[in-house]
């Protein structure tokens, strides 16, 4: 299964106030970003290729760009998938960087932000477990309902820069590799892709996972 992992597009234009947004903030699109979703659309075309599964999270955000991709396309409207909500950010949200920064500290932010380490005085409304546990359950489930059909079948996921990161833990010591190397961010409009395997000759052994790209922009990129 080819599984493509996509952030939402942009929800503050130029002149906007720039905060930090979660699951309690429900932002449409800007122009910026609906073009974003049309530039993966575009992408999808040039590769020739179209997801037999399309899913997001409940939020304006994520649905508005899911709707663009699948009507640019001619594919089935996206369906909606609770475990691609977007982190509650707790006392983060509104605030903007410099804001947190000023009353929680430049530390716990940089520690969420490059290292993906769970802060202790925000009142995250998530928990990492849950986070990581409904990755792992969702993509069992789209194997399980793709079934015989699951080789080489691409799947796309909108969701949000903090959800996607616990898709990483799929694939053995990513998620570690990038707290060392700080690389966990999707920019908003961008794509990861991971391919997951299932073992045929042992039914109950976790599915082999590849990390094939991860924070791609969908407009310079030669392939999917």
């Amino acid at each position: 299964m080819q599984l493509f992992l996509a952030r939402h597009g942009n929800t503050f234009g130029p002149t906007d106030r720039v905060v930090w947004i979660g699951r309690e903030q429900d932002l449409p699109l800007v122009e910026a970003g609906r073009r974003q979703a049309e530039a993966l659309a575009e992408a999808f075309a040039r590769a020739h290729v179209a997801p037999s599964l399309v899913l997001c999270g409940p939020l304006t955000r994520t649905r508005e760009f899911a709707d663009i991709v699948t009507g640019a396309l001619g594919l089935p409207t996206a369906r909606i998938e609770p475990r691609l909500d977007e982190i509650d950010y707790g006392a983060w949200s509104g605030l903007t960087r410099d804001e947190i920064v000023a009353r929680f500290g430049a530390d716990e932010v940089d520690a969420w932000v490059e290292h993906a380490r769970w802060p202790d005085k925000a009142g995250f409304g998530n928990d990492e477990a849950t986070l990581r546990d409904e990755a792992r359950s969702l993509v069992a489930d789209l194997q399980h309902e793709l079934g015989d059909e699951v080789d080489d079948t691409a799947v796309l996921l909108v969701s949000s820069n903090g959800r996607l990161r616990y898709f990483l833990e799929l694939i053995d010591g990513e998620f570690e590799r990038r707290r060392a190397t700080k690389a966990f961010a999707v920019g908003t409009g961008r794509l990861g892709r991971i391919d997951v395997a299932r073992d045929e000759r042992a039914v109950d052994a976790p599915p082999t996972a590849v990390l094939r790209y991860w924070n791609v922009e969908p407009r310079t990129s030669s392939h999917l």
